[in-house]
């Protein structure tokens, strides 16, 4: 088992298998790469948010190792989708305690383009 705080970024983990019989013994391998997940705490500006004012959503991303490259995929009421970070959104007109609810999708580019990944 690894655990996340023996993670390096990234880390590369060889596997070895041997088998024995009374033909004799064989060994095989494989290694695998694993990425530490990136840690995603989206917010907004301003904050405290006022009706009648514009804000921008940040999707907060802390790559699980540097050099990382995401996309992101933003969606929300009324049909809304971005696929940048951070979206910059119009002024809003809600009543107060009304919650805007939006999702974020964020796809890390760097190790889906590796192979084996």
């Amino acid at each position: 088992m690894v655990t996340s705080s023996l993670i390096t970024c990234p880390t590369v983990v060889n596997v070895y298998f041997t088998v024995t019989n009374s033909c004799g013994t064989d060994v095989a391998s494989c290694s695998f790469t694993i990425y530490p997940a990136p840690v995603i705490a989206p917010y907004y500006d301003p904050n405290p948010l006022c009706s009648g004012f514009p804000y921008t959503l940040y999707s907060g991303v802390t790559p699980g190792c540097p050099g990382e490259t995401y996309t992101y995929s933003w969606t929300g009421l009324g049909g809304f989708s971005a696929g940048y970070d951070p979206v910059h959104r119009p002024a809003v007109s809600v009543a107060w305690g009304i919650s805007i609810p939006y999702n974020i999708t964020v796809t890390n580019i760097t190790a889906a383009a590796l192979p084996g990944s």
